[in-house]
């Protein structure tokens, strides 16, 4: 498992209640007006195929560094209070989750605005390896949504 300040990559388990209530009980927790919170979770079906599961495979460090750069930068913003990204590694069950963001901020426009950027980030800028093994054969996911058929 890798860790930056608000940052966890690795083989673990995901409790948003534990997420949440470490928020809430920081030196700024009575500040909050606003949690948003995105969990992603392994699909049952892709492209009308049956999902077994899928693979995530982070290109360390540099998905850490850039996970983290994200999330340092919107962290400056004194409206936000804390923001914070785990999101898990190696081979996932359908219904499992795979991603959790939890943002806290005075006002929920901020909150919002900060969980999309991350999300749209990891799906399209952030090097992470992602193979869906289905019924039909096993795709690697490129950035673009685009499949790759790999066997």
């Amino acid at each position: 498992m890798t860790n930056c300040e608000r940052v966890v990559i690795g083989d673990v388990r995901i409790s948003i209640d534990n997420v949440i209530d470490d928020i809430m009980s920081s030196s700024r927790g009575s500040e909050i007006g606003a949690i948003v919170i995105y969990v992603g979770t392994v699909k049952g079906i892709s492209d009308g195929f049956k999902v077994h599961e899928l693979i995530f495979e982070p290109y360390e460090p540099q998905t850490i560094k850039e996970l983290c750069r994200i999330v340092d930068e919107w962290s400056k913003r004194d409206d936000l209070i804390d923001v914070k990204v785990i999101l898990r590694t190696g081979r996932l069950k359908v219904g499992e989750r795979i991603l959790l963001i939890v943002v806290a901020s005075k006002h929920r426009n901020i909150a919002f605005e900060c969980a999309k950027e991350i999300i749209d980030k990891l799906k399209n800028q952030i090097p992470l390896k992602k193979i869906e093994v289905r019924e039909d054969g096993s795709y690697q996911i490129l950035g673009d949504g685009k499949k790759i058929r790999i066997n």
